[in-house]
């Protein structure tokens, strides 16, 4: 299976096969982005391995932390209008709250690529996310101010909103990996695409509407 996973807010972690810090670095270097066995990501911003259109970079950001965003957000996006709405790689999203992503290779899913990718890289950063939890309440509870207590509180919050989107994704995924998928590729990605329900990213763009296989 080929996986590249998005790491959460906070704290590096390393539950991810390719933490986003790693894959920006590797993209800052070389144009494109590798997945395990899978064929490189080539990037519509890169020309000859140098930035071909601004980013938009926000305030003091490093030219990582740009890419790290750009990887994040709109990556799948630039993937899909490449390959006419019908990918190679599929983006498995938890929601808009961006808990969790994972790009996986098409050609490289099997029966038990959702048992993996639940047990190797969901539960552990649900686990992740709520030990980071109670560290930053722990924080706010010893914080010396009230700027830093509202701080800390803020992303308390927002970190609680990605752990119950989270706890609710591994629900369908448990349910989908019991399910053992198969995929029949002269179906074609229309057809395959949509027997994941809501596990995927963009379902209606790619799933969705007249068949143009």
């Amino acid at each position: 299976m080929s996986v590249v996973a998005t790491s959460p807010p906070g704290r590096k972690a390393a539950w991810c096969a390719r933490e986003t810090r790693d894959a920006a670095s590797s993209v800052t270097a070389a144009g494109s982005l590798t997945a395990g066995v899978g064929p490189a990501l080539r990037l519509p911003v890169f020309d000859g391995g140098r930035l071909r259109a601004n980013l938009g970079a926000k305030g003091s950001e490093t030219s990582a932390e740009t890419i790290r965003r750009y990887l994040a957000n709109q990556l799948f996006k630039d993937h899909l209008q490449t390959y006419k709405k019908r990918p190679i790689y599929w983006l498995f999203s938890s929601g808009k709250q961006g808990a969790f992503q994972a790009l996986v290779y098409l050609h490289r899913y099997h029966e038990g690529t959702l048992a993996r990718l639940r047990a190797e890289y969901v539960v552990p950063l649900t686990g992740k996310i709520q030990s980071r939890i109670e560290m930053l309440q722990k924080d706010a509870a010893a914080a010396s101010s009230t700027a830093a207590r509202n701080k800390l509180a803020k992303e308390v919050e927002k970190l609680k909103k990605k752990h119950v989107e989270l706890l609710a994704y591994d629900e369908q995924l448990r349910h989908y990996a019991d399910m053992r998928i198969t995929l029949d590729l002269d179906d074609g990605v229309k057809v395959n695409y949509g027997k994941f329900g809501e596990l995927l990213d963009s379902v209606k763009i790619v799933a969705g509407g007249k068949d143009e296989e």
